[in-house]
């Protein structure tokens, strides 16, 4: 049983403490791709240590514990001890079994849904836009809409699309379209729609609750933009890309799509104008580490009773 409170205090420290650490953080700015990845594994953690510590309390079960090491011809007195409860632990029990259950139908189910809508979302919003879209000439996925506005946005699936207004086409200088279009084509290179749709699956599977998933998925849709940022100013520099952003409104925009200027603008403009610093060898390395760290360790806690048993009927 003790594992299992372990592992929620190591929940409640990826949650309290590690989340709001990381939105601190300059690194993130640096190198956007760990930081999306440390956020999904934070997010990913959270589930794995609920449904350790549920798996935990369900092996205090005395019957269960047995089976349990039984099946792994362990000594079973010895991890019945281990992981028993005060008075046979039936409250966390029956809490540990209905997570165990709960957490990954419903991860399952709203990753399922989520992708479904926006696939066919995405489609639909295609559809609907053809009769006033035209493609652009010379170009097999880019598409000119006849509107004022200024607007360019992607759309992820089957049939990927860049979407521009004439009215943005017309705003824009050759090596700013050029960024625009380099922008956009790097979230449906890097399929950032996939990497959203996680971070909101999460978000809504658990609830605003947990302030860590709501984060996650605000993060993570800041990111993926400086993500998509990066991979234009290395195919056509700061400037060209700075003066597009510039160029496009800014406002809300359909879940099925990415749009160029739709988060931290401001914030992206700024990092425009400082030099790009490739991130070092050892940085990369060490985050990469930190990021295994991060998701085994619920696995590693929940797994150590049984470890140290087999060790101990083995060894003595």
């Amino acid at each position: 049983m003790s594992s299992a409170l372990l592992l929620l205090a190591y929940a409640g420290l990826v949650a309290y403490v590690a989340g709001p650490a990381l939105t601190r953080s300059r690194y993130a700015a640096k190198a956007p791709r760990f930081a999306i990845a440390a956020w999904l594994l934070m997010c990913a953690t959270l589930a794995v240590s609920l449904l350790a510590a549920a798996a935990s309390a369900l092996a205090a079960v005395p019957h269960l514990g047995e089976a349990i090491v039984s099946l792994v011809a362990l000594c079973t007195s010895t991890a019945q001890h281990v992981y028993e409860a005060p008075n046979g632990g039936h409250t966390a029990t029956l809490i540990g079994a209905f997570l165990l259950v709960l957490v990954p139908i419903r991860l399952t189910y709203v990753m399922a849904k989520m992708f479904a809508v926006d696939r066919h979302g995405a489609g639909r919003l295609i559809d609907a836009l053809a009769p006033v879209m035209s493609r652009l000439p010379g170009s097999r996925d880019v598409f000119l809409l006849d509107r004022p506005e200024r607007l360019a946005f992607c759309v992820p699936g089957r049939h990927k699309a860049v979407v521009l207004t004439s009215g943005l086409f017309n705003a824009l200088s050759g090596p700013q379209l050029s960024a625009i279009l380099a922008h956009e084509r790097s979230h449906l290179n890097q399929h950032h729609a996939l990497t959203l749709l996680l971070a909101r699956a999460f978000r809504r599977s658990f609830g605003t609750r947990i302030p860590l998933f709501a984060l996650a998925e605000q993060q993570v849709a800041r990111l993926v933009e400086l993500c998509a940022d990066d991979a234009a100013r290395r195919e056509v520099g700061a400037l060209a890309l700075k003066q597009a952003l510039q160029q496009v409104a800014r406002g809300p925009v359909s879940g099925s799509v990415l749009a160029a200027a739709a988060v931290a603008v401001e914030e992206r403009v700024a990092r425009l104008d400082q030099a790009a610093a490739p991130e070092s060898a050892p940085a990369a390395v060490s985050s990469a580490i930190a990021l295994v760290v991060l998701l085994a360790s619920p696995v590693v806690v929940a797994l150590l009773p049984v470890v140290s048993t087999a060790w101990y009927a083995l060894c003595h």
